[in-house]
């Protein structure tokens, strides 16, 4: 513990105050919320922000799946950091103190996934009205949200060979 006074300059009056010990500790720090709670992939780098209590710059270390992670300190109570494409999943989010006191907060989930698929259009030869004959079309889809080997098309339900 540190042992503190206060005194003022005297005579006449001034003096010392009584003394009183003061250990100083550093919090559990406390994740409340990670936004955006989903982070997706194909999305490139994307910031996330990390809302809670006792976050220290230079102090509180971060860790993503157990793997150190850098992060940006705003204040105690906000970080953020830049997530880099990876592979889908659930990655707990982990914050330390150092002693005295401190310790881990508990971990919170980072997920990473699959954005929703939005079609805007579908288009047969570049016609847009399509009668689904015999003969094998190309099927041209238009929108956002598709993901290269992980989207399918799906036609009346069934899913068909997709390229991009």
């Amino acid at each position: 513990p540190r042992l503190v006074s206060v005194r003022n300059p005297g005579p006449p009056g001034g003096g010392i105050s009584n003394v009183v010990a003061v250990t100083a500790e550093y919090p559990v720090p406390f994740i409340s919320s990670v936004l955006p709670p989903v982070v997706y992939v194909g999305g490139g780098t994307q910031e996330v922000s990390v809302n809670g209590t006792g976050f220290f710059g230079g102090v509180t270390t971060w860790t993503r799946d157990g793997v150190p992670l850098s992060v940006s300190h705003v204040n105690a109570t906000l970080v953020k950091f830049m997530q880099a494409d990876s592979p889908t999943g659930t990655f707990p989010l982990v914050a330390t103190n150092p002693t005295p006191g401190g310790g881990s907060s508990a971990p919170v989930n980072i997920d990473v996934g699959f954005p929703p698929p939005i079609l805007a259009s579908a288009t047969v030869d570049g016609i847009s009205s399509v009668s689904f004959a015999a003969q094998q079309k190309t099927l041209i889809c238009d929108g956002s949200g598709f993901v290269s080997g992980a989207s399918v098309i799906h036609i009346d339900g069934n899913p068909v060979s997709t390229t991009y």
